[in-house]
């Protein structure tokens, strides 16, 4: 269902997947649909599915068709020679290998042979066996073949699905080739044809690793959920039991429950330790597992209760296990705590409330805080008359009064982290010895296997030119730099270390392999050098000889057409070239009485290495710019008319003079420049030409 798209509105695809294989037979039933995501802000619709029912037998499967056709052999072989071969595992052993073949040709065919020579004290067996034969032998064990898809049939009403609504039955194992089982599989469809689109074990291989890198975060691949399940539920018993807690199996996980999930068992009014074991839940006669010897998940002790209410006066409280259900079907215990809750009286934070207090227009209050004072009158206060007298303002101060405190209940909850042992695993976790002796280990078994990388990569690479040198010897480039005798003796060297290769040398170290091959490599490039030089030198030095003929012309110009060139420099490159050409002449010459099976005196890369400084301080010299003429400055000065032939002259015999001392100045500058710039020549050139050299060697 990966490239699959499935109804938007959330309508399911139904799909039955039916498994037969050599020792087990099952069936699963699969709910595919949509759900909704965002990518880029965008609402996208992705595939998923979900497993919701699993029935399996694991004690049939295609080896009970094998063991059936072993004991209808044994009979015949016992009413014809008076043995009971059941008592031998040898023969039964014999017989087995040869019925798988006798059902395979009966899958083909409707009649096959069965022969094993010397099965039992050099007695043959030679028989014949036809398909309905088999079939009525076999109709028992095909019927337990397809019970878990009879169970997942009937079980269709629970999720309100009809076997018309079920959009494929898609059939694997390698016993759904048997004629047999596949009419026992349409019997139990009511004769609807099933597909077989997958090979099981490639079904298996690539399910295992889409399913691994749909859950991983290093592999980016096209979103699709996968919605495992466990088929089994889980429960739950706690002792010792007492008053608020039962010691009846309770339920933990819920069958076919979604991953992953966390669950709280509390128990309340604990005062003593408890120990949990956790099983799985069984009670509508469902199978173990296939592998599972036990329904027994884990025992867990949980501890330091006594501890816990010591810490709090002895008040009881409640004890919390948590357990962690993740998607893998592992069941695990992430901690435990004692619960205590303890009630505080404490006094509530003081309101404030306002008082209002009234007084006589003549009252004035002597502290702010009085409620009532006495009031004090003036000699001017006395003498009001009664007909004078108004009547008093009442005059309002509000006063601050505070209330008595009260109390009030304030709830706490200590918690104090238990005690946990886990025990009772089908595999008990390793301990920090045993981790550190698995990471020795392991580190030792990586060594291991980088020397084995090492040798064999040695030994591939010595292999590979055993082969490309042999090749190489009857190219002509090679024939014409090497001679009969040369020839015959690498190829001789190459044929030994080859068949050392296959024989004494097949488990040699990596030193070894290194060593024969650089053996080999010595001469083999010794002759591939010559060939490549024999054509690599004659061009190399007909542009040498190009450059010198090129440069020698050139440089007897630079006196009349680049007169700034410092001589000094310029007669210096040219002997250079002089001797550049004397030495090549003397190499060449003496390259040309060697033979081609020799070794060269002189190499291509000798001459670009000797060649390249003369080049550098050629394009140099070559390339430097003509000096620019010094800027002559005038000043002039507005006079009045009158004056005007008195400056002009002035001028023009000053401006002789300044002109003279200019040119007299300007040739001792130029020279000055030319000097420094010819200096600065020289230390680029030895520069770029250090530099060149280097980059050759």
């Amino acid at each position: 269902g990966i490239d699959k798209e499935f109804a938007e509105d959330g309508t399911p695809t139904w799909v039955v997947l039916v498994d037969v294989g050599s020792t087990s037979s099952s069936a699963a039933l699969v709910r595919y649909s949509s759900w909704a995501g965002k990518e880029g802000g965008k609402k996208k619709y992705h595939g998923q599915f979900e497993i919701v029912d699993v029935k399996w037998d694991e004690t049939v499967g295609g080896d009970t068709l094998d063991m059936l056709l072993v004991d209808r052999f044994v009979k015949e072989f016992e009413e014809k020679h008076s043995a009971d071969l059941s008592k031998t595992p040898r023969s039964v052993g014999k017989m087995r290998k040869n019925v798988r073949k006798t059902k395979e040709i009966l899958s083909a065919n409707k009649e096959a042979p069965f022969s094993v020579e010397s099965l039992h004290d050099d007695i043959d067996l030679r028989s014949t066996i036809d398909r309905a034969a088999f079939t009525d032998i076999a109709k028992d064990v095909f019927e337990r073949m397809t019970q878990p898809l009879r169970d997942v049939v009937a079980g269709l009403e629970r999720f309100n699905v009809t076997l018309a609504d079920i959009e494929a039955i898609e059939v694997i194992g390698g016993s759904t080739r048997v004629p047999g089982v596949k009419d026992a599989i349409m019997d139990a469809l009511d004769g609807r044809k099933f597909d077989v689109h997958l090979d099981a074990d490639e079904a298996v291989a690539m399910g295992a690793g889409l399913f691994a890198a749909n859950m991983s975060t290093t592999f980016r691949m096209r979103k699709f959920g996968a919605l495992d399940a466990m088929p089994h539920g889980m429960t739950y018993t706690i002792t010792p039991s007492d008053d608020f807690t039962s010691s009846e199996p309770t339920t933990l996980v819920e069958p076919f429950a979604r991953t992953p999930l966390a669950h709280r068992v509390s128990l309340y009014n604990r005062t003593s330790d408890a120990k949990i074991v956790v099983a799985l839940d069984r009670a509508d006669g469902s199978p173990l597992p296939p592998g599972t010897e036990t329904d027994q998940v884990m025992i867990i002790d949980v501890t330091n209760v006594k501890h816990a209410m010591a810490k709090h006066n002895d008040t009881v409280g409640k004890m919390n296990v948590y357990f962690d259900f993740d998607v893998h079907g592992i069941l695990d215990v992430t901690r435990a705590e004692y619960v205590v809750e303890v009630i505080e009286y404490v006094p509530e934070k003081p309101k404030k409330k306002k008082a209002n207090n009234s007084t006589n227009a003549t009252t004035v209050g002597a502290n702010a805080t009085d409620v009532e004072t006495n009031a004090t009158t003036t000699p001017d206060e006395t003498n009001v008359t009664e007909a004078e007298e108004t009547p008093a303002e009442v005059v309002v101060d509000e006063v601050e009064v505070e209330e008595p405190p009260k109390m009030k209940a304030r709830r706490r909850v200590h918690r104090t982290l238990l005690d946990v042992k886990i025990s009772g695993l089908p595999m008990e976790p390793l301990t920090e010895t045993q981790i550190e002796s698995s990471i020795r280990v392991l580190g030792d078994l990586r060594k291991k296997d980088d020397a084995k990388r090492a040798q064999e990569a040695a030994k591939s690479n010595l292999e590979a030119y055993i082969y490309s040198m042999r090749a190489k010897l009857d190219d002509e480039s090679i024939q014409e730099v090497t001679d009969e005798e040369q020839r015959t003796t690498l190829k001789d060297l190459l044929m030994d270390k080859e068949d050392w290769l296959y024989m004494d040398g097949a488990d040699a170290s990596t030193e070894e392999f290194k060593k024969t091959h650089n053996e080999l490599q010595t001469q083999g490039d010794a002759m591939e050098f010559r060939a490549a030089e024999l054509m690599r030198r004659p061009e190399t030095i007909k542009k040498a000889r190009a450059f010198i003929e090129k440069a020698k012309v050139e440089i007897e110009t630079w006196a009349e057409k680049k007169p700034w060139l410092n001589a000094t420099h310029t007669t210096e490159l040219l002997e250079g070239i002089i001797q550049f050409e004397s030495w090549l002449d003397e190499k060449e010459e003496a390259q040309n009485k060697l033979s081609k099976t020799e070794t060269p005196s002189l190499e291509s890369t000798e001459i670009k290495i000797t060649q390249r400084p003369l080049e550098a301080k050629f394009k140099k010299l070559k390339n430097k710019p003509k000096p620019k003429p010094p800027k002559v400055e005038t000043n002039t000065t507005d006079t009045n008319a009158t004056d005007a032939n008195a400056t002009d002259a002035n001028a023009t015999t000053v401006g002789g003079q300044e002109d003279r001392a200019a040119s007299a100045g300007e040739a001792a500058d130029g020279e000055g420049v030319v000097e420094e710039d010819a200096e600065n020549i020289a230390e680029d050139v030895d520069a770029a030409t250090n530099n060149d050299v280097k980059d050759e060697l």
